[in-house]
C-alpha cells in the first residue's frame, strides 16, 4: 500500500487507501487497521478504510478499530458475501436488504464514504443510496 500511495502522490489527486481484511480482522500479511493507519500516517490520505473480503456485518468491528486509530475520513466498501449457484443462477450470501441494513450501521463509526465491492451490483448500490436518503444523508 505504501508503494501505491507514493506512486499516486505524483498525480496530485485525492488518495483513498483501502485494504482487504480476513475473518480474523487482519490483512493477509497480518496487519490490523491500526497497523495500516500507522504505516500510512505520514502520507497525504483523503480517506482510509476497507474493501472486499468481508460482508458488512463482519467488517463493522474493523471500522471501529479504524476510528480509534485515526481522525481521517473512513471508507467502507464491504462485499455481498460468498457466491454460490442456486438453480443455475449465481446467488450472493447476502441479499440486498441484509447488505444495506448492515452497511448503514457503519455510519455509527463515523464512516464518510460507503459503497460495495465484490458481489454487489447496481441494485445493491441503489438500495444503499435510497436508504441513506431515507436516513437524511
Amino acid at each position: 500500500m505504501k508503494i501505491a500511495v507514493r506512486a499516486a502522490k505524483r498525480h496530485g489527486i485525492p488518495l483513498f487507501a483501502s485494504m482487504s481484511f480476513g475473518g480474523g480482522g487482519r490483512t493477509i500479511m497480518g496487519n490490523s487497521p491500526g497497523d495500516v493507519v500507522n504505516a500510512l500516517k505520514d502520507e497525504p490520505l483523503a480517506a482510509i478504510g476497507l474493501n472486499c473480503s468481508l460482508g458488512p456485518d463482519e467488517a463493522l468491528p474493523l471500522m471501529t478499530q479504524y476510528r480509534e486509530a485515526t481522525k481521517l475520513p473512513l471508507l467502507f466498501k464491504p462485499n455481498a458475501g460468498k457466491s454460490g449457484i442456486s438453480k443455475g443462477q449465481v446467488k450472493m450470501e447476502y441479499d440486498v436488504e441484509h447488505f444495506v441494513t448492515h452497511s448503514v450501521k457503519a455510519l455509527e463509526s463515523g464512516v464518510s464514504y460507503i459503497g460495495g465491492c465484490c458481489g454487489t451490483n447496481a441494485s445493491y448500490i441503489k438500495a444503499l443510496h435510497d436508504r441513506l436518503l431515507e436516513l437524511g444523508y
